[in-house]
């Protein structure tokens, strides 16, 4: 009867399969051996402990394996750990699609749950196929052995000498509970009853004969018939609470079963495998050793490198041990690639950042010039209003050189996409104020030409049917900036440029990606269409005005010829300058060398243009009057002195016409006279 009831409460003592928790499918076991999923939560502790971020997993084609590995993936996937591949094998004397498939993953933390003698095939072919050396680490079941190989090589198609190259040059590892062969025997204390001398001699000797090892099933059915033992002492004090014994017990009598299983669960002693407890759900209790096969001397050895706590989900080192590594260096998960922003070379942004601070040092002083000496014959005959606005569009390119030389490798894509817009709203709104105004003063000198001066009218050229010109193309930015803004959906675009290995850690398998980053958006073609198309007629604008006054010239101020050289050098600059942009943009240091020349250049030249012949002027004439003589194609000569201004002129020619058509009148009227003079007298001698 005794011998049936422990078949009852112990149907199995060394099962380690997660199944057996079960409490409804199997309320009355309890697994002496360790369960297998307990060491889940350590695998993924060690995983993470390690940095590593990527393992792959091959396994048999067993039902407690593929459970076991099902709940591995799960923990794994939850922790942000990627899974790479999750082969099955069914046949190991043909695993060559599964081995490729780790290779093609470039698999190099690679868990395994198989018995022996297949792990041995598995591993005959991952030799066979490149697929073991220092790079890779093998994560073996919990009841691996030493030598599992060594058995099995006969079943492989490796030889002896082959595979115990393979498993002295590649890392494996190995989770189990901490619950073999206990060292310190005097501390094995049944609930109080201690062994004597020569019991601990006989248990010592039971574990050297046994050659217990890491396949201690001696030792684990040993401490099983003890916690039974205890639990049937502690179970018949709780019957004779009841007047009941163990003797009264019947297959049918759950209720003497109930009391010993729960005796069983709250067993607690240290056993000839350690420590001896049970969880709430039948499983062993015990704390995970992380343990390292290592090969010196032509043996190999298990080592317990780190222990985990499960109670405290923590990982702990064992005192002078430590992995071996092949080459030295802890394992890598696979090739690290790690993105880098390429960036403006330093000495590129400085140097034009200096220009740039040069420029708009130079926009303000002849800003100042020109409000300052508004009045003043010099500058008030150039269009100062005019003048402001090239000033000020001058100062936003500029400004737009500083927001293209932004180093954007620690911004938020938030801020790249403001960064964007400003960079097109800045170069753009700050051409059509410079250029505009710029034109807006040709073409005040071609109306005054060919309507003042050829057909000698009156004309009358306000500054603000001026700036109306100029910002009727500002306003046509602003329009297609903001539906740009509103409308399309941008982006972050990058290309990539091929890997470089960092060769400061060459074992670490870091590889430097240069990637280059700019904004798109849906429609961004037909954006750009109507951007250059805007630009494009504002330029056309200002060549065809550019080569209607080329004969035109202004003695001191000479204007026209000045406003001339700009318009060409900027169309030419431009028409040479956004193909190549275009062309080059990928290589972000060129682009904004190639770029930020051209602005200040470009900026530069029309400042100084326009405005350095005026304060030249202003500095020789010193506030005092100035004769300024415009030459016309045809080589007609007018001079204005003391505010002698060409609409004078316009009035003095009116006076004229209108003299000559009076002596035209009198003319006719003497005309008229004398024929009725010489009338008379012919019919007087005929009297």
């Amino acid at each position: 009867m005794q011998y049936d009831l422990y078949i009852v409460l112990c149907q199995v003592v060394s099962a380690t399969s997660p199944s057996l928790k079960n409490r409804e499918k199997y309320p009355l076991t309890v697994q002496s051996n360790y369960e297998t999923s307990i060491v889940t939560p350590a695998k993924v502790a060690f995983i993470k402990s390690m940095g590593w971020k990527r393992v792959a997993m091959v396994n048999e084609r067993i039902d407690s394996f593929l459970q076991t590995s099902q709940e591995l993936t799960l923990l794994l996937i939850r922790e942000g750990i990627s899974v790479l591949a999750n082969e099955i094998v069914t046949d190991f004397d043909d695993a060559s699609e599964q081995i490729k498939s780790l290779i093609r993953h470039d698999a190099r933390i690679i868990f395994t749950e198989t018995y022996a003698g297949s792990r041995a095939k598995l591993m005959c072919q991952a030799y066979r196929f490149g697929l073991w050396g220092s790079k890779y680490v093998w994560m073996l079941p919990g009841f691996t052995e030493v030598n599992w190989w060594v058995d099995h090589v006969e079943e492989t198609s490796c030889t002896f000498e082959e595979m115990d190259k393979l498993t002295s040059s590649s890392h494996f590892i190995v989770l189990s509970p901490a619950i073999y062969s206990n060292p310190n025997l005097a501390s094995i204390n049944f609930n109080g009853l201690r062994l004597s001398k020569q019991q601990i001699t006989d248990m010592h000797e039971l574990q050297s004969n046994a050659n217990i090892g890491i396949n201690a099933y001696i030792g684990i059915f040993y401490d099983s018939c003890m916690s039974l033992v205890l639990a049937l002492n502690s179970s018949a004090r709780d019957l004779a609470a009841l007047n009941k014994s163990l003797e009264d017990f019947q297959y049918s009598d759950f209720q003497i079963a109930n009391i010993i299983n729960d005796n069983l669960i709250k067993v607690n002693f240290v056993g000839l495998n350690g420590h001896m407890s049970f969880n709430s759900d039948g499983t062993r209790s015990s704390n995970i050793a992380i343990r390292q096969v290592q090969y010196a001397n032509g043996v190999h050895e298990w080592h317990d490198i780190l222990k985990f706590s499960i109670s405290t989900n923590n990982i702990t080192e064992v005192e002078n041990e430590t992995f071996f590594w092949q080459k030295g260096f802890t394992p890598v998960d696979g090739k690290t690639e790690i993105l880098k922003v390429v960036q403006i070379n330093r000495l590129s942004r400085i140097t034009l950042y200096t220009l740039t601070s040069f420029g708009i040092c130079l926009s303000l002083f002849f800003s100042v010039i020109n409000v300052v000496y508004r009045h003043k014959r010099a500058i008030k005959i150039s269009s100062p209003k005019l003048n402001n606005f090239i000033s000020s569009g001058s100062l936003l390119l500029y400004t737009s050189i500083y927001l293209f030389g932004q180093d954007t490798s620690n911004l938020s894509d938030n801020y790249i996409f403001v960064l964007c817009k400003a960079r097109l709203a800045f170069i753009c709104i700050g051409f059509s104020v410079t250029f505009g105004a710029l034109f807006m003063k040709t073409y005040r000198i071609h109306v005054i030409f060919h309507e003042a001066v050829k057909k000698f009218k009156r004309v009358s050229m306000r500054d603000s049917k001026l700036i109306l010109g100029v910002l009727i193309p500002v306003v046509i930015d602003v329009l297609i900036l903001g539906v740009l803004i509103i409308v399309t959906d941008s982006d972050i675009s990058t290309h990539r440029f091929e890997a470089q290995l960092d060769i400061t850690k060459p074992d670490a398998e870091v590889y430097i990606v240069p990637v280059v980053e700019f904004c798109t958006s849906s429609y961004q073609l037909y954006f750009s269409v109507a951007i250059y198309g805007v630009k494009a007629v504002l330029l056309t604008f200002g060549v065809f005005l550019a080569w209607e006054t080329r004969n035109i010239r202004v003695s001191e101020l000479n204007d026209s010829k000045y406003i001339a050289i700009s318009v060409y050098t900027v169309a030419v600059i431009l028409a040479v300058l956004i193909p190549s942009l275009n062309v080059i943009f990928l290589d972000v240091n060129l682009y904004f060398i190639i770029l930020a020349t051209a602005l200040i250049f470009i900026n530069t030249t029309v400042l100084c243009l326009v405005f350095l012949p005026k304060t030249l002027l202003l500095w020789k004439s010193q506030g005092k009057d100035i004769r300024i003589t415009m030459m016309t194609d045809n080589n007609m000569t007018l001079d204005t002195t003391s505010g002698v201004a060409v609409n004078k002129l316009v009035n003095n020619r009116n006076k004229e016409e209108h003299l000559q058509t009076i002596l035209y009148e009198k003319q006719q009227r003497l005309k008229y006279l004398q024929a009725a003079y010489a009338d008379i007298l012919r019919r007087g001698r005929k009297v």
